[in-house]
């Protein structure tokens, strides 16, 4: 009858104990073998007296400060040579496959959410031996310390010593549920100043927007502010009010018809999503790859 798998594991000794037996049995001294193993004579002894105790048979006859294997130990140190040779080879063998190389790219959440998480499985065909990981923060990066290749932040594209590559020129506009624009009846600018209008953490808010629009406003327009731009568009598709929304973030929910555009005019941003990392950073492949990428994706959104 076959064993299982717990049986045959209750039946293997330690490890351990079979690397210092093999030494021990290759060798013929425990003291040697204990200089070769990085252990103390005490400590080769004692792993021998466990596996011992294991078998329930003596492996090694001691004759004062000489060791001879008995007939059992003979044989059984043939098989244990035999299963560690196999380990070790098998094992350097996979040490020496090429392995996958990571790109590390820190960015905030909303270009991941909205912007790269929808596209991933097309930089994964485009590299196929990168593997992609996404780190989330509004903090600042610390390339070296966090082992970070790029980031993709949000500004003015004003960071110090790095190097600064603008992915697209983006506009701020109002966005809402298609529902909504219909029970709203949203058919001029003006109609905004009786609807939900929801806050972002964007440069460019209602004030700029309605002055572009020509709406005169007399009190600053009021309603619920969201620092998570993920949550401002959901709430926005879900029909809780108006938002203004970045293009990029917003570019696949009104081609899904998850969101609509209620009127044409838009804000032409002085801020933008850019790609962030050190300047030695793009004579890695991998990162000059990222780039061309991003261009390549960011031109295919518009």
């Amino acid at each position: 009858m076959q064993k299982t798998h717990n049986e045959l594991m209750d039946d293997l000794p330690p490890l351990n104990s079979l690397r210092v037996f093999e030494a021990c049995a290759r060798i013929g001294n425990f003291t040697r073998a204990a200089e070769e193993l990085g252990l103390t004579q005490s400590a080769v002894s004692r792993q021998i007296q466990l596996l011992e105790g294991r078998l329930n048979l003596q492996l090694f006859r001691r004759k004062g400060r000489r060791i001879q294997l008995t007939q059992e130990g003979q044989s059984y140190a043939q098989v244990v040579r035999r299963a560690l040779e196999l380990i070790s080879k098998e094992t350097r063998r996979l040490c020496r496959k090429p392995r996958r190389d990571t790109l590390v790219v820190s960015t905030v959440p909303s270009f991941a959410v909205k912007w790269l998480a929808p596209r991933l499985q097309r930089f994964q065909q485009a590299n196929e031996g990168l593997d992609l990981r996404i780190l989330t923060s509004y903090e600042h990066t610390d390339f070296e310390r966090d082992g970070i290749d790029a980031a993709v932040r949000y500004g003015a594209g004003d960071w110090p010593d790095m190097h600064v590559e603008q992915l697209a020129q983006e506009e701020v506009f109002p966005v809402c549920g298609p529902q909504f624009l219909k029970q709203e009846e949203l058919r001029q600018p003006a109609d905004l100043l009786r609807a939900p209008l929801l806050h972002g953490e964007v440069t460019e808010g209602w004030d700029d927007w309605f002055d572009l629009a020509g709406v005169a406003i007399t009190v600053a327009p009021e309603g619920p502010r969201f620092k998570d731009s993920c949550a401002l568009i959901q709430a926005a598709i879900d029909g809780q009010g108006v938002t203004l929304a970045q293009s990029s973030l917003v570019a696949a929910d009104l081609r899904e018809g998850r969101l609509t555009r209620p009127f044409p005019m838009a804000i032409h941003s002085r801020h933008g999503f850019y790609l962030v990392c050190p300047p030695k950073a793009l004579q890695k492949a991998k990162v000059a790859a990222f780039r061309d990428w991003l261009g390549a994706e960011m031109e295919l959104s518009y």
